[in-house]
């Protein structure tokens, strides 16, 4: 939520939607990639299929806000298990991409997910 205060004093409270959407697109995504490999079940050689995974899904990974601040939910745990999900069925069919995935989430400009001692 999201607080705003009027001219009049009043304050009022708007949902946090940008995730809205997220989950339900990456399970539809999810069919499709599932279904590319039923269909064809080479590696995955086009440029899209690469871009997919490392311009599209990798940067959901970064946190964001919080859905509902009060409840502390946080925006990727809206979207998180489909997420997983596509990345794991294209990097099941393209194990050479494992590698970058790893080091994009691990020490990529964003650094994802940081490292401790």
């Amino acid at each position: 939520f999201a607080m705003q205060c009027n001219n009049g004093g009043t304050v009022s409270l708007q949902e946090n939607t940008r995730a809205s959407g997220i989950a339900m697109t990456l399970r539809l995504l999810l069919r499709i990639c599932k279904g590319m490999i039923v269909v064809d079940n080479a590696p995955l050689q086009q440029p899209s299929h690469r871009h997919l995974l490392f311009y599209s899904l990798l940067p959901l990974h970064q946190p964001g806000g919080l859905v509902l601040w009060r409840d502390q939910t946080a925006l990727l745990d809206l979207y998180h298990e489909p997420l997983v999900q596509c990345m794991a069925v294209l990097l099941q069919q393209e194990p050479t991409w494992l590698s970058p995935t790893l080091e994009a989430l691990l020490f990529g400009n964003a650094a994802i997910w940081t490292m401790s001692n």
